[in-house]
């Protein structure tokens, strides 16, 4: 009896994970804001995350299995050109806007900023570097100061997340999962 369960349970796990593998993988664009956004390392941070070998970064879009291998999602890294931005949103589920927390967002970041929304927006997620390098007292200012500037320039309900570490992308990709699209 334990025995048939078992394989029932199985069964059913694998008709579960196939439905998964029918749907689309959640498309996220990443977008430099700033002229110190270190794109590349992001995109490796996320791919070692998720298990893949991040040492030869490939070039377009990456498709990988996420949570644990429930959803898959398709990364898109954009070159700070304003077509290639626009495009990258138009398919996108998600925009990962990342701002560097030294600089903050400048002239080109401001256009791409503009264009977006002029487009209009899909879902948005906004992510801070390097905010390990700054002290305590300077990350809490700084984290205030681009949580305005996020609430401002997207919506209210757009998350700021902190990502320096392998172990902050883990919040970065959980986020992406739930986020509504």
């Amino acid at each position: 009896a334990k025995q048939i369960m078992s394989q029932k349970r199985g069964v059913a796990l694998l008709q579960a994970r196939a439905i998964n593998q029918d749907m689309p993988p959640r498309c996220m664009a990443l977008v430099a804001l700033g002229g110190d956004a270190d794109l590349e390392r992001l995109q490796s941070l996320i791919l070692s995350d998720c298990g893949l070998d991040p040492i030869v970064l490939p070039r377009g879009p990456v498709t990988f299995p996420v949570a644990q291998g429930k959803q898959r999602a398709t990364l898109i890294v954009c070159s700070r050109e304003v077509t290639n931005v626009l495009d990258a949103a138009k398919v996108a589920d998600i925009v990962v806007a990342v701002l560097p927390a030294s600089s903050g967002l400048d002239d080109t970041g401001r256009i791409l900023l503009s264009a977006l929304r002029a487009q209009g927006l899909p879902s948005v997620i906004a992510v801070l570097q390097g905010m390990a390098a700054l002290s305590m007292k300077q990350r809490n200012d700084t984290r205030k100061a681009f949580l305005k500037l996020v609430e401002h320039e997207f919506s209210q309900d757009t998350k700021l997340l902190a990502v320096d570490e392998p172990q902050d992308v883990n919040a970065l990709m959980r986020q992406a999962a739930l986020q509504r699209i």
